[in-house]
């Protein structure tokens, strides 16, 4: 019997000594960011995803660049502020339990920006700084401006990797490396519409993302006086009514938000009958006899391929 026994002892030796030489794994930790592409400033929220084990007794511990900022059970995120652009925050996170480590992550930031600005492809009367808008029938250039940095240098346009989107589509309309601009035509017509896009160098290391909202406008029309001395009257657009003060008076009309490309008609009126003039954006009254008078001018133009490219407008015309 004790021969049989010290065998059985000796069988179960290697067994025990097996299990004490196996570590307990430390579990994986994963830290998210939000928003994923933070700006410079921006508050920045991080959080672990939910950590299996004892809750109760797992101890998390945040660092930011090496230093604790919050550490204690269940302290599964926290909230920075970015730093400006070009700057590097590291930020790491670490799961100990009861004194053995269960995991640790990190993430560091990179603060970047990129810029939206927009065009229409649509003409305006000139000096009086109003922005070429685009309408439900015109196309409009999107420029992305973005200020990267990789390396401690800034990254030019050209070299970025850029993802552009309508209206939040998870399939995008155009992509590619330096593709900083697109043109679109408004999706709805008259609708607004979303356009974003993300900016990433090459490696992904560095990555910005912006979103406008674009509405588009009404095509309209002004009307100028075309003085002798001063010129055509950018100041001071005719609407209501306008006194003749001398024997006679010249205006001009201005489209408002038309395709620069197209092709437009004009058309002046008086009381409305059609009226000539030589020249299609521009007609001259002058006064003939005595007494008074009183006449409505009407001025109009359309689009031969933008079917709600139009306008009118008018005036009162008196002496």
């Amino acid at each position: 019997m004790m021969r049989t026994l010290a065998l059985a002892l000796v069988l179960l030796a290697p067994a025990v000594a097996l299990a004490d030489i196996i570590p307990t794994l430390p579990s994986t930790l994963a830290i998210e960011v939000a928003p994923s592409a933070p700006t410079p400033g921006e508050r920045v929220t991080l959080s672990t995803q939910s950590f299996s084990g004892n809750q109760a007794e797992i101890v998390y511990t945040w660092r930011v660049n090496g230093a604790v900022v919050d550490q204690g059970v269940g302290v599964t995120s926290i909230t920075i502020t970015a730093g400006a652009v070009g700057s590097a925050t590291e930020v790491t996170i670490s799961a100990n339990e009861n004194g053995v480590p269960r995991g640790s992550a990190s993430v560091t930031l990179r603060p970047a920006r990129v810029d939206l600005v927009w065009e229409g492809h649509t003409s305006v009367p000139p000096l009086l700084g109003i922005l070429p808008l685009t309408t439900g029938e015109s196309p409009v250039t999107i420029l992305a401006v973005p200020t990267l940095y990789a390396q401690g240098a800034a990254v030019a346009a050209n070299n970025l990797m850029y993802v552009w989107r309508i209206n939040n589509n998870q399939a995008p309309i155009k992509s590619g490396v330096g593709v900083s601009s697109i043109v679109v035509t408004p999706p709805s017509f008259a609708s607004a519409f979303g356009v974003s896009v993300t900016a990433s160098t090459r490696d992904g290391g560095t990555v910005a993302s912006n979103r406008i909202v674009i509405e588009p406008t009404q095509s309209h029309i002004l009307v100028y006086e075309n003085a002798p001395l001063l010129g055509i009257r950018l100041d001071r657009a005719i609407t209501g009514q306008f006194p003749l003060l001398g024997d006679e008076a010249t205006f001009s009309m201005y489209p408002v938000y038309v395709e620069r490309a197209g092709n437009l008609g004009y058309r002046w009126t008086v009381n409305g009958a059609e009226a000539t003039s030589t020249s299609p954006r521009e007609i001259t009254f002058r006064k003939t006899g005595a007494g008074q008078g009183h006449y409505t001018i009407g001025a109009s133009y359309t689009s031969a391929s933008k079917l709600f490219e139009r306008a009118t407008s008018s005036f009162l015309l008196t002496f």
